[in-house]
């Protein structure tokens, strides 16, 4: 895609992202404070401790090259596959067979998108030798990519998602109905949505998106999972260069040995100590 065509697909998303926000058709915005103070503890730690990192930063430049595998990059509300189309680009280019959803407009929760969604990862799997697919998902691109991943992860390698509510609750506590129409349609009722599917998976989560609440978009438990902090507004993810750079990291990471990306640094080696000399030597 030439620079005009991307400056017109990013225009095009900008104005589409954030006309539904402003007309509070996609994820409603929400601090969750007052959530928080009914919530168990453990979520209070994790939430503190992310507001704590510091933004993560990469590059493209120096993205590692992938191995060829299957990534499929989900929209999000009001989205479709023009809207990920730089990120697209960028998974492409650096090695790996992209697709989209291929699903037209994302006009949230749908049966029928959940079923062709869940034909569609099977097809893909299918079509690249039987080796699991990475999935990317944008704001309610990532609630289902998560949710297709708990249901079907002997499909999928790992996934990683941009501002994706999966932790948000209405007014009540309750899980959005949003989140558990979702669970409904690939049958993982009766899980917390904060919790990772059974893969490694990473949620990019920025303190400035103000459309859907950074504090939804945490991973409170997970064998493998990780939150990564990043600086951008939520209809600027797909489009943020830095997050680009930060998925490519991610899609690298093999699913043996899978290491997060903010693991703390081995604490340095004390050298042995030395016998005391002899006396008189």
């Amino acid at each position: 895609m030439n620079d005009k065509n991307k400056k017109i697909a990013k225009t095009f998303a900008a104005y589409a992202l954030t006309t539904t926000a402003l007309l509070g058709g996609g994820f409603a915005l929400q601090s969750g404070v007052n959530a928080l103070q009914s919530e168990p503890p453990a979520l209070t730690a994790t939430v503190q401790a992310a507001e704590a990192q510091t933004p993560a930063t990469a590059s493209i430049a120096t993205a590692p090259r992938g191995d060829g595998h299957a990534v499929l990059v989900i929209p999000g509300f009001f989205g479709n596959d023009l809207h990920m189309t730089e990120l697209q680009h960028a998974i492409r280019d650096h090695g790996y067979t992209v697709y989209g959803w291929e699903a037209g407009m994302n006009m949230g929760p749908s049966k029928s998108k959940a079923d062709q969604l869940e034909k569609h990862l099977q097809k893909i799997y299918e079509e690249n030798g039987n080796r699991p697919v990475s999935i990317v998902g944008y704001s309610l691109g990532g609630v289902y990519a998560r949710e297709l991943a708990r249901r079907h992860p002997e499909l999928v390698a790992n996934v990683i998602t941009l501002g994706a509510p999966f932790g948000q609750r209405d007014s009540g506590g309750a899980i959005d109905e949003r989140v558990a129409h979702v669970q409904e349609y690939y049958g993982t009722q009766g899980t917390d949505p904060r919790i990772a599917p059974p893969v490694p998976t990473t949620s990019l989560f920025s303190t400035n998106d103000w459309v859907a609440g950074w504090k939804e978009a945490l991973n409170t438990g997970g064998k493998q999972q990780e939150n990564i902090r990043i600086s951008s507004g939520h209809v600027a993810m797909p489009f943020n260069d830095n997050a680009a750079a930060i998925i490519l990291d991610r899609l690298a990471q093999k699913s043996v040995n899978w290491q997060p990306m903010n693991m703390p640094a081995e604490p340095a080696s004390k050298p042995a100590a030395q016998s005391p000399r002899p006396s008189g030597a």
